[in-house]
C-alpha cells in the first residue's frame, strides 16, 4: 500500500514538473464557460467564476473582522490564490494570512517566488504539505479548494481537518470535480457519449492530452497515473454528511467530452458550425441535468458548518441532494 502511494505521489509530481498549464484549456471552452457557465454562477453567487468569486466571499466574512487565517487545499503554483491576494489588498483588506497547501514541492517554490516578485510575501506564503496525511495547527477562518479535492486520496481525513479547523463562523469555498472516479463518464452519460460519437467525423476524435486518435470513444481512467480524479465521486456524498451548504450549482455531465482539454481543440469557437455544436449538447446537458437524467460533473460552492445550517442558494431546483449521483 505505502508502495502504490509513493509511487502515486511521484506520479503526480513528475505529471507538474513543467508547471500546471502544460495543457491550457482550449479557446472552445472558454466560447462554453462564458456563454453559459458564467451566467449560472452569476445567478447564484452575485459574481462569475474566478478571483471575484473567492475575493468577494472573503470581503464579507474581513467586514466583520472575521478573517484571519485563509488556507487554499492543493494550491498549485499559487497563481489562483496571489489574484485573491491582490484583489483583497485592492478592496483595502488586510491583516489577513493567506497560506497555501502544496504537495509538489517544486510549485510551492514557485508560488513563494511569485508572491514575492508581485509584492505580496508578507500575506501570502506556501508550504508542502500532503493533504491525505498531514495535520494543521491553527485555526482557519476560510478554506478554499480550487479544481484539488479530486486529487485527494484521503478525504475522509481532509474533510475532517477542515471541520475541525474551521472556525464557526468560517466558510469552506469549492470549485471542483465531482464526477466518476478518474474522470469516467456514468453509464447513462456515457451511452449519449458514444451516440453522438458515431456521427462525429474523425477529425473531431483526436485528443491531443493521449496524442492518438480514438475512433470509438474511450472511457479513459484517468486515475490510472497519479491522482487525477481518484475519488471525484465520493467527494459530493462527503461534502453532503460533513457541512452545510448556502450556495451551490452543479455543471457539466456530458458537455465538457467535447470543450475540455482532450477533445476541446478539435472545435473551434470562430467556426460557426463548432458553435452550433457545443450549443446544441450544452442545451441536452442542461436538459438531462433538469430532469435528473444525468448528474453534474462540476460544482461551486460555499459551505460552513454543519451547526449553522441554513437555506442554500442553488440554481433553479438543483440543491446538493438533487444532484448526487450515487455510485452502483
Amino acid at each position: 500500500m505505502n508502495d502504490t502511494y509513493d509511487r502515486k505521489v511521484e506520479q503526480q509530481i513528475k505529471q507538474y514538473e513543467n508547471g500546471i498549464d502544460t495543457f491550457p484549456l482550449p479557446e472552445i471552452f472558454h466560447y462554453w464557460s462564458h456563454t453559459y457557465l458564467r451566467p449560472k454562477i452569476q445567478s447564484v453567487f452575485g459574481k462569475e467564476s474566478g478571483t471575484e468569486f473567492y475575493a468577494s466571499q472573503f470581503a464579507e466574512l474581513a467586514q466583520g473582522s472575521r478573517l484571519q487565517n485563509i488556507v487554499s487545499i492543493g494550491s498549485g503554483d499559487g497563481s489562483q490564490e496571489i489574484e485573491i491576494t491582490r484583489a483583497l489588498l485592492e478592496k483595502q483588506i488586510r491583516g489577513f494570512k493567506f497560506i497555501g497547501l502544496e504537495l509538489n514541492p517544486n510549485l510551492v517554490k514557485q508560488a513563494n517566488s511569485t508572491a514575492a516578485a508581485v509584492g505580496v510575501a508578507e500575506f501570502f506564503s506556501s508550504v508542502v504539505f500532503d493533504l491525505n496525511k498531514s495535520d494543521l495547527e491553527i485555526d482557519v477562518d476560510a478554506f478554499i479548494a480550487h479544481h484539488s479535492l479530486h486529487h485527494v486520496l484521503e478525504l475522509e481525513h481532509l474533510l475532517d481537518l477542515v471541520d475541525r479547523k474551521m472556525s464557526p463562523h468560517g466558510v469552506f469555498i469549492i470549485e471542483d470535480m465531482i464526477g466518476r472516479n478518474g474522470h469516467m463518464r456514468w453509464p447513462e452519460t456515457l451511452a449519449i457519449v458514444e451516440a453522438l460519437w458515431a456521427v462525429l467525423p474523425t477529425s473531431k476524435k483526436y485528443h491531443h492530452q493521449l496524442k492518438r486518435t480514438m475512433l470509438s470513444f474511450e472511457n479513459f481512467d484517468c486515475s490510472s497515473e497519479g491522482f487525477e480524479g481518484i475519488r471525484a465521486q465520493d467527494i459530493l456524498p462527503l461534502l453532503i454528511e460533513r457541512f452545510s451548504f448556502t450556495k451551490f450549482v452543479g455543471a457539466g455531465g456530458l458537455i465538457e467530452v467535447f470543450v475540455d482539454r482532450g477533445f476541446g481543440p478539435n472545435y473551434n469557437p470562430a467556426v460557426a458550425g463548432d458553435r452550433v455544436f457545443v450549443d446544441v449538447v450544452h442545451a441536452f446537458n442542461e436538459s438531462l441535468l433538469d430532469s435528473g437524467v444525468i448528474k453534474p460533473t462540476m460544482i461551486f460552492a460555499t459551505l460552513a458548518k454543519k451547526s449553522n445550517r441554513s437555506h442554500c442558494a442553488t440554481y433553479k431546483s438543483q440543491t446538493p441532494y438533487f444532484c448526487l449521483r450515487k455510485p452502483t
